[in-house]
């Protein structure tokens, strides 16, 4: 047996280290085979198995789309990867999709479709834009020219990096597909004939009218005159209310508000200060000629010598930045952590840290500067004696001043201040009452951007005043107001039959028209949500109020076939109370257009379109949303792990 072995014994070896090597590849073999996207489910649909590639080529489409025609993906309310998914089988299934031809044909039917949201969501934001049916085609039409060039230019640049053409052309047809699927359902949904008719009253009746704003304020009594008891009363019943949410738009819950001040670190007294000598800019020219393309030294001078100053000075100011904080540090080195976040400290509430006078010295020994220069370096602003809100707080020096959280994610003053940790905000943020926080940018100086540093110094959570003496002027205001307003109720019809018979004229001899609110529009043109002048320029403020439903309202009691030169002035007059602007319309109408069935037939579209924003017509992505498809097609995300091969 020996002999044997060691007669053969390289032929064992072989044959046993073969053996083993089989034994330890096979099941890696194996294994790899199961993990190829090919043999992993990813779920069924219709009882048949979507593989985890079947999956990613779906993906790949999606992305392709995405980056072609993104709008027209968000106007079919496409979900996710899966809603997507389900779509294209479904398009597929009934033979809606084409080949790549028909997808190379589409992007004029894409440029379309995108021109159409776009113009269809001006309209929505500017309802006054659009008049016409007219208008609203050749705004399709001009947008159209823009859309494709775009689609094209999209196209070009993916295609550019090697991707294949016939790839998206492929992936746009089966989005045309899609569409097609669509539409076989929304040709079908049709609108009621009441409910057609009162959108197209809405959108195309108008009025042309002579109005005049009569304003409560010229009326009021002098706020100092009303009795404090009756102040009181009316503080009472809105002491709970936030402003702008009560009766008219009263309120005195006082909102959450700081006290606050700020440093400011002037970049300018830096930069003239700074007197380069030729070599260094020669110097400077030399390490960097790659900012300076085709330009010799002396011709690009002006700009080394801009860029020069400027890097020094950004040095300078890293330095300060890095002073100021560290001496921030120190000065809260002994406060103990927040057991919550400890980003945050325990603050006593006499605490308040340093003087900014500190942070100043900090600032001025760390640039180097000295003399009037180092005074110019540092602006203090000291702290503000009332409390301010978050509005305020946008309009005030430093109001539009920007803290780059992130490169995507940039607060704005308020923002900031109303995230400090006492009004409960964000974590990552360590603004708290008392301490120094900053670098802030400020977006208003001009080359290297000041920046500034606040410190809150004092906050107010929101809840109501604890008295009436605490907004005693502001109720005395609202409350003269009211009073005023109640007395322009009272008198509305008096002035409604005075306006008729002098119109404008009679106005302007009254004394409320020397008021700033009293205004007059000779031949205003009123629909039911929009008001503009004869020139065609909008006033949002009418539109919002109750004169347009009021006015429409009114002319829709005249009769639509008499001329109404014919009709006395005394029927075409109205009066309309505006409470949301505490003020009176005077309206005597002029003309009167209502919807004509042939104008009906032609804003067809936009019907359609106000019906679908208001939620009044049948939804069009109901029967395809992903919720319905997925039921109807028995869709079921598989386990990927469960082995189905």
């Amino acid at each position: 047996m020996l002999k044997f072995l060691r007669k053969y014994n390289t032929l064992i070896l072989v044959v046993g280290g073969s053996l083993l090597m089989v034994v330890f590849l096979v099941p890696q073999a194996i294994e790899q085979i199961g993990r190829n996207p090919a043999n992993i489910p990813y779920a069924e649909i219709e009882g048949e198995t979507v593989t985890q590639q079947d999956f990613l080529d779906v993906q790949r489409e999606w992305q392709m789309i995405n980056q072609i025609v993104p709008l027209v993906v968000g106007v079919l309310q496409i979900e996710s990867v899966d809603h997507y998914m389900l779509l294209t089988h479904e398009a597929e299934k009934y033979g809606l999709v084409g080949g790549a031809s028909d997808g190379a044909s589409s992007v004029g039917f894409f440029a379309e479709y995108t021109a159409q949201a776009t113009v269809n969501e001006r309209m929505r934001m500017m309802p006054w834009s659009i008049q016409t049916n007219e208008q609203y085609f050749a705004a399709i039409e001009s947008q159209a020219e823009t859309a494709r060039a775009n689609i094209l230019a999209r196209l070009e640049q993916q295609t550019s990096t090697g991707r294949s053409e016939m790839a998206y052309f492929r992936a746009l047809a089966k989005l045309r597909g899609v569409t097609r699927l669509l539409q076989t359902y929304t040709e079908l949904a049709g609108l009621s004939i009441p409910e057609t008719q009162l959108a197209a009253a809405e959108i195309f009746d108008r009025v042309t009218a002579d109005v005049g704003i009569v304003p409560a304020s010229a009326f009021r009594p002098e706020p100092s005159s009303l009795d404090i008891e009756a102040v009181r009363a009316h503080f009472e019943t809105y002491r709970t209310v936030a402003s702008g949410e009560g009766e008219f738009g009263f309120g005195y819950l006082l909102p959450e508000a700081v006290k606050y001040e700020w440093l400011r670190i002037n970049s300018s007294a830096i930069t003239e200060t700074i007197e380069p000598e030729p070599a260094d800019l020669l110097e400077y020219f030399r390490r960097n000629e790659g900012r300076y393309p085709g330009q010799e030294f002396e011709s690009a001078r002006s700009r080394v010598r801009a860029d020069y100053v400027n890097s020094i000075a950004r040095q300078r100011i890293e330095s300060i930045t890095k002073e100021i904080q560290r001496e921030r540090l120190r000065a809260s080195q002994s406060l103990p952590r927040d057991s919550q976040v400890e980003r945050y400290r325990v603050v006593a509430e006499d605490w308040i840290g340093p003087e900014l006078e500190t942070y100043a010295t900090v600032a001025r020994e760390a640039s180097g500067l000295t003399g009037q220069a180092a005074k110019d370096l540092v602006t203090i602003t000291p702290v503000s004696e009332e409390f301010v809100d978050f509005r305020s707080t946008a309009t005030s020096e430093i109001g539009s001043t920007r803290y780059e959280f992130t490169q995507s994610e940039i607060l704005t003053l308020p923002q900031l201040l109303f995230s400090a940790k006492e009004f409960g905000g964000d974590e990552r943020i360590d603004l708290q009452r008392g301490l120094l926080f900053g670098p802030v940018v400020n977006p208003r100086s001009g080359g290297l951007r000041d920046l500034i540093f606040v410190r809150i110094t004092d906050v107010r959570q929101e809840g109501p005043a604890e008295s009436v003496e605490a907004v005693e002027e502001q109720v005395r205001e609202d409350l003269a107001t009211l009073r005023g307003y109640e007395e322009l109720s009272e008198r509305a019809g008096t002035f409604r039959e005075a306006f008729a018979d002098g119109g404008v004229t009679w106005f302007f001899e009254m004394e409320f028209s020397n008021s700033n609110q009293a205004k007059t529009y000779l031949d205003a043109v009123i629909g039911n949500d929009t008001v503009q002048t004869n020139l065609g320029d909008p006033l949002p403020d009418l539109a919002a109020s109750a004169l347009p439903s009021g006015v429409i309202e009114h002319a829709r009691t005249l009769d639509p076939t008499q001329p109404l030169d014919g009709v006395a002035a005394d029927a075409r007059t109205t009066s309309v109370l505006m409470p949301e602007r505490l003020s009176l319309g005077l309206v005597t109408v002029k003309a009167f257009r209502p919807t004509t069935v042939d104008r009906l037939r032609e804003g067809m579209v936009q019907i359609e379109r106000r019906l679908k924003d208001e939620g009044r017509a049948l939804s069009t992505q109901a029967p395809y949303s992903f919720g319905s498809l997925a039921e109807r097609l028995g869709f079921e995300r598989l386990d990927r792990e469960e082995e189905e091969f």
